[in-house]
């Protein structure tokens, strides 16, 4: 997957619950950019059960112009990541936030990642 140019965004929803997350089979989809990712991370999300904050931060990012988003299979913790240009990244930071506080929910936690090309060896 070629990540340059992509935000990654992991938002602790601060949600913890003692039933393990079911883990299910899910066909690997074609994902090589960025974008495609974005796509693959919105059919995983819909694929699964996730926890109603999850589904409140999946919706906020989508509405803030994330490319996709998902849940993140995390015990005990109940995590999403979210992927966008990283322009949108403090939107969709913004958006989860104020979805957060408009259902009086404890204020979630960010993660911003910025990925880079992949190490390369140099010789000699």
């Amino acid at each position: 997957i070629d990540l340059g140019g992509t935000g990654v965004l992991v938002v602790d929803t601060r949600v913890r619950r003692d039933t393990p997350v079911t883990n299910v089979d899910f066909p690997t989809p074609d994902c090589r950019s960025g974008e495609q990712l974005g796509t693959c991370l919105n059919t995983y999300h819909r694929s699964r059960h996730p926890e109603e904050e999850q589904d409140l931060a999946v919706g906020a990012a989508l509405d803030a112009g994330a490319w996709g988003a998902s849940l993140l299979v995390d015990d005990p913790g109940r995590p999403v990541v979210a992927v966008a240009d990283p322009g949108r990244l403090s939107a969709v930071r913004g958006y989860v936030s104020e979805a957060f506080r408009e259902a009086e929910l404890r204020a979630p936690r960010y993660l911003t990642i910025r990925p880079t090309a992949g190490a390369i060896r140099i010789t000699a």
